[in-house]
């Protein structure tokens, strides 16, 4: 199995990437670059700005150019914004991120293989403890909050990923583990207070 995977905008789609490889390892994917003829392509969207969605409509016609027989999973922010004109674009399935917790899912069956709940995660898609690194690093991030609502007039983002929602602390203790039997460093981001 060749899968390419892509990821547009932030972190919390970098995590989300990431942890869905982890979940992904009953496929025993092999990475390759977009352009290498994959079998499956998961593109991460992202619709903060006119240019994300833009980059994100590019990306989507690439992947569907460079591997036309792949089955495309587009999911992330612009999959929330636009899922008629994401499958108009070529994706297969679109995931927005009300469902993203359905990905691993999706995939799975597409592929015929069953998907169970060590594989799928629950409600919420935070991450997973053993993750399939896109990237050679040495930190990693750890997702523990999604959504907000602040409800700035000029963001996007509470209409795109929700509520603010918070993890479960354990859960999260657990994925720092994790992270740190791997060699990993998770940093802390402190910020001032809202």
């Amino acid at each position: 199995m060749r899968a390419a995977f892509r990821t547009l905008g932030c972190k919390v789609n970098q995590v989300e990437t990431e942890a869905l490889l982890g979940f992904l390892k009953a496929l025993e994917p092999e990475v390759v670059p977009l352009e290498a003829g994959a079998d499956l392509v998961v593109i991460n969207t992202c619709a903060v700005t006119t240019t994300a969605e833009a980059d994100a409509r590019k990306e989507i016609r690439r992947a569907r150019r460079a591997n036309p027989g792949a089955f495309i999973v587009v999911t992330g922010c612009y999959a929330e914004l636009s899922p008629e004109e994401v499958r108009e674009l070529g994706a297969d399935a679109v995931v927005p991120n009300s469902r993203k917790a359905e990905l691993p899912k999706v995939i799975l069956e597409h592929f015929g293989l069953p998907s169970d709940p060590i594989t799928t995660p629950p409600n919420e898609f935070w991450g997973a403890g053993e993750r399939g690194l896109l990237n050679s690093r040495v930190r990693a991030f750890l997702k523990v909050q999604d959504g907000c609502q602040v409800g700035c007039a000029y963001c996007i983002i509470p209409r795109l990923r929700g509520k603010e929602r918070h993890r479960d602390y354990r859960d999260a203790l657990a994925e720092a583990e994790a992270l740190l039997r791997m060699g990993l460093s998770t940093r802390q981001n402190v910020g001032p207070p809202l």
